[in-house]
């Protein structure tokens, strides 16, 4: 009995020592100016930590972690931007009380960290869409696990633990689609696109008339030719043409579609010689097309998309004149002379207008009031297109309608002479007249001798009568002729 008292004396004497040596508490605080867990890259984070304890320091060491990676440091503060990642964080001391002989370790508490990007990579890479179904998606920029909040079209934002997006029902126009990562909920990052399921809008007009072309419909030019041309409500970077008849029978298809050469926006159309300028060359079509019958014309052009569209017109060629008494104007080569060391070379060539004057005094179908129904001329102009190293060195202009006064005139501006006769009722003793509009002179010097060069009828040109009237049914000749220079001949050959 006296053995199990002692015992009990022992064991609570053993117990008041050890309490009486305890290690002061210490407790420390690590804390952080960041207001969430979440962390946006490039954000500077002040950490700073306090102590709770009844004595003090006498010395101490500090060490903040991040992760694995430790910074020594004396002070209780610490700034620094972390780059994208998930972190833990805490601070390691060591040091000894003014109570105490010998160092000890102490930590913090923990905190965690996410450091991160707002901003998404989209995939996308194309800027338009031929369909109204458009699959957006993207990647984070920081490498995390997230989930995201999207707005399409400046619409409320949406959220989603996916990737992509699939949008449906895109009508035709500008879109954007703007994504952030959800737990940065920063400056979101913004896709913008075109949709386009259309083809390109096509407008035709065609008529003989230079002046008072029709647009969409059908066409009576009331000749042999007609110029037809056509415009796009977008760039065609493909364009494709075909004909077809209209007979009692049915829509007989005369041409397969013909990949027309997009940089070229119209044809000439007759019964004698049609030329195609398609992609692969330039083809003569003679005898296609024949008076007095109903054709279709279609074209159909697409745009960078692939998307197409066409529309057609009909027209008809009618007999107004025989082949020799056609109303034309076109240019004809008179001499060329080459050049020497001294002298320049010399080129005339003549434009000319024949059975035009006896055309227009003849009674003709006309759409009023726009053209002339029958009248006197008084205002003609054609360009000329010519080559490079041409000069223009004269220009006349003889006499074309007798008992009239002529006001002619030009302008060169060095590929193009625009040519411009006027014709006045006043009196001219003026008793013959002949069908050349305009004699026209180039120069050209000694490096230019045996090259070819070209000279055309531009398309655009006007013939009035004295109301201002179109004067139409007359076939101007718009192709452009090659046309070799003389070679220098030498001396004693």
């Amino acid at each position: 009995m006296k053995r199990l008292v002692l015992l009990s004396f022992v064991l609570m004497l053993v117990l008041f020592v050890t309490s009486c040596f305890k290690p002061p508490f210490v407790v420390m605080t690590l804390s952080s100016d960041a207001e969430s867990k979440n962390v946006v890259e490039g954000t500077e984070i002040n950490f700073s930590w306090t102590f709770e304890t009844a004595d003090e320091f006498s010395e101490i060491k500090y060490t903040l972690n991040f992760n694995d990676v430790g910074i020594e440091l004396t002070a209780t503060d610490y700034a620094t931007t972390l780059s994208k990642g998930h972190y833990e964080v805490w601070v390691d001391g060591f040091g000894k009380l003014t109570t105490e002989s010998s160092f000890r370790d102490f930590q913090s508490n923990r905190l965690e960290l996410s450091v991160g990007s707002a901003s998404v990579a989209f995939n996308n890479t194309e800027t338009a869409y031929a369909t109204d179904t458009v699959l957006v998606s993207w990647e984070p920029v920081d490498g995390l696990a997230h989930s995201y909040l999207y707005s399409v079209d400046g619409d409320e934002f949406v959220e989603t633990d996916q990737k992509s997006v699939e949008l449906t029902g895109l009508v035709d126009g500008s879109h954007s689609v703007e994504v952030k990562t959800t737990e940065f909920n920063g400056i979101p990052s913004k896709y913008l696109f075109e949709v386009d399921t259309v083809g390109p809008s096509i407008t035709i007009f065609g008529s003989d008339r230079y002046n008072g072309f029709l647009g969409d419909g059908d066409f009576r030019p009331f000749g042999r030719y007609m110029y037809v041309t056509w415009r796009f409500s977008e760039p065609a970077v493909k364009v494709e043409i075909r004909f077809r008849e209209t007979t009692e029978e049915g829509y007989p298809w005369i041409t397969d579609w013909l990949d027309w050469d997009p940089e070229v926006a119209g044809i000439l159309l007759n019964d004698e010689l049609v030329t195609l300028y398609l992609t692969e060359g330039t083809f003569m079509m003679p005898y296609m097309l024949e008076l007095g019958h109903t054709y279709l014309l279609y074209v159909r052009a697409y745009d960078e998309l692939g998307n197409n569209k066409n529309t057609s017109v009909s027209f008809k060629l009618e007999d107004r004149y025989t082949v020799e008494d056609k109303p034309e104007i076109f240019i004809a080569p008179i001499t060329a002379q080459p050049a020497t060391d001294e002298e320049d070379g010399s080129l005339v060539i003549a434009v000319v207008a024949p059975n035009v004057m006896e055309y227009i005094e003849k009674i003709k179908e006309y759409f009023a009031p726009d053209n002339t129904r029958n009248g006197e001329l008084m205002y003609l102009q054609n360009s000329l297109l010519y080559s490079q190293g041409l000069t223009v060195t004269q220009v006349l202009f003889p006499d074309f309608i007798p008992d009239k006064k002529n006001v002619s005139n030009f302008v060169d501006s060095g590929d193009e002479l625009v040519l411009v006769r006027g014709f006045v009722n006043e009196p001219a003793e003026i008793e013959e007249a002949g069908d050349v509009v305009a004699f026209v002179e180039f120069g050209f010097g000694p490096e230019m001798n045996g090259q070819e060069v070209s000279l055309g009828l531009d398309t655009d040109y006007f013939i009035r009568d004295g109301a201002n009237r179109t004067i139409d049914g007359i076939v101007v000749d718009n192709f452009l002729y090659g046309l070799d220079l003389p070679e220098a001949v030498a001396v004693g050959m």
